[in-house]
């Protein structure tokens, strides 16, 4: 072999053997970074009471489930549905509306919540929420189903001829019904409803926080009065 490759082969060896120590100086830095950066988010305790922690992450659930029914109230207002509109607008297959009439006691009362859930077909004797008209929503008992075509009658309506609906004004099965939340659905499928949601989530999110400040303030007190104190001690001391 030659001296010249020797040379250059030797040469090559060495100029590597200078970049290593650069690089592992520069792992070596960043490690002291990491474990420095780690220090300093690690640095201030946890001052939170038992209390405040017990109650943390129900406040936090509290927040997400707010926050689905805002989405969901949000999206019905958005369509067009509401307390005061007779379009139904279903969430994941599912809708709630109200009951005024009294054609389905003692079943289903007057002034009550119903959820109903869309179906492919329907069957005797189930309960439907079907568009009556432009401006009224109708809810009866299937007494007959036959074509697409569905014959329904009111528990409370002895005598009366039943009604023919088409399956595509059906809004839906009734599943659930109760007259508690009458009221309360009665606010929040409006504006100020879902804006009422809103505040509730961010006042779940903030509760912890909040109840923290009378703590949080007399120990800031505290420490500037000894941080006083001291620099107080530092001057007499000169």
């Amino acid at each position: 072999m030659s001296e010249g490759k020797k040379s250059r082969k030797t040469a090559g060896v060495k100029k590597n053997s200078r970049k290593e120590p650069a690089q592992y100086n520069r792992k070596i830095q960043q490690r002291e970074r990491g474990r420095q950066a780690q220090g300093q988010r690690t640095r201030y305790k946890d001052d939170r009471t038992p209390f405040v922690r017990t109650i943390e992450p129900a406040c936090r659930i509290i927040a997400v489930v707010l926050s689905m029914v805002l989405w969901a109230d949000v999206h019905v207002l958005l369509r067009g549905g509401g307390y005061a509109d007779t379009t139904i607008v279903p969430v994941f297959g599912y809708a709630d509306s109200k009951v005024e009439s009294t054609s389905m006691e003692p079943a289903i009362p007057a002034r009550s919540v119903i959820v109903t859930k869309q179906q492919p077909e329907y069957q005797v004797d189930d309960i439907v929420l079907y568009r009556s008209s432009e401006e009224e929503n109708g809810l009866r008992r299937v007494v007959s189903a036959e074509g697409g075509q569905y014959r329904v009658l009111g528990d409370n309506e002895t005598g009366e001829t039943p009604q023919t609906v088409q399956r595509d004004d059906i809004w839906g099965k009734v599943v659930r019904h109760g007259q508690w939340c009458y009221g309360i659905q009665r606010y929040f499928r409006t504006l100020h409803g879902a804006l009422t949601i809103f505040l509730l989530a961010i006042f779940a999110l903030l509760l912890p926080d909040l109840l923290m400040i009378p703590r949080r303030r007399r120990a800031l007190q505290e420490h500037r009065a000894a941080k006083a104190a001291k620099e107080s001690q530092q001057s007499e001391a000169q």
